[in-house]
């Protein structure tokens, strides 16, 4: 039977659920819909045209020198304090090499100054890191270069763990709730909750299973 008790009870689970989901939009970048490495080849024009892409007839050494010079002119517009013009470059500079490692790590540097795309940052900084890793014999300045972003990413892997733990803690209350709905069958209220647990943590196997139980108690009522 659903009492105005329950009714009120769903609204509050489901105004946490919002308040948790718009409290993670800050650092969710890490679940961003979409690889990064399609969102840096994406680059529009000065003017914010069309996309661009680097000429097929050119060489591999050919890209690379555009693809320094791009880092060069972004490199300028960070020092000039020029953020959007930086990222700007720097993304064309990884359009034309996309294994440039020191072009993402100045633009994960642009986009935390800019304060605007600091989850972007994170991305760019680990991208810097993996291809580093992945380089058999990395220059001195390389490692220099490894070391410097690791300290920087630091501060964000410090969030990304204390929100982990704010995700495994809200998941946790939902499945009790969800649990203590069923024992006083409640079958439709539990069936809101174990849905919205399977929202914020899709692969959930133990509230996939409960959910499809609820789903078919309601449907034998």
């Amino acid at each position: 039977m659903i009492t105005l008790r329950n009714i009120a009870l769903l609204l509050l689970v489901a105004a946490v659920f919002t308040l948790f989901t718009y409290s993670l939009r800050g650092i969710t970048l890490f679940r961003q819909s979409g690889p990064l490495a399609h969102f840096n080849l994406l680059l529009a024009d000065d003017k914010g045209g069309d996309i661009k892409n680097p000429p097929e007839d050119k060489s591999g050494d050919e890209k690379k020198e555009v693809a320094k010079e791009f880092y060069n002119l972004g490199s300028e517009a960070l020092k000039n304090k020029d953020y959007h013009k930086a990222i700007l470059m720097l993304n064309r500079a990884i359009n034309y090499n996309e294994v440039y490692a020191e072009a993402y790590a100045k633009l994960g540097e642009a986009q935390e100054l800019l304060k605007e795309d600091e989850e972007l940052a994170f991305e760019n900084y680990k991208k810097c890191i993996e291809l580093i890793n992945t380089n058999e014999s990395p220059t001195d300045d390389l490692v220099k270069l490894k070391a410097d972003i690791t300290r920087k990413i630091e501060k964000y892997k410090a969030l990304e763990d204390k929100l982990s733990g704010y995700n495994d803690e809200f998941i946790a209350s939902l499945m009790n709730l969800g649990e203590k709905c069923t024992g006083e069958d409640n079958w439709i209220l539990a069936e809101e909750i174990y849905s919205l647990i399977l929202k914020v943590e899709m692969d959930n196997d133990e509230a996939a299973e409960l959910l499809r139980k609820t789903k078919d108690k309601i449907a034998n009522e």
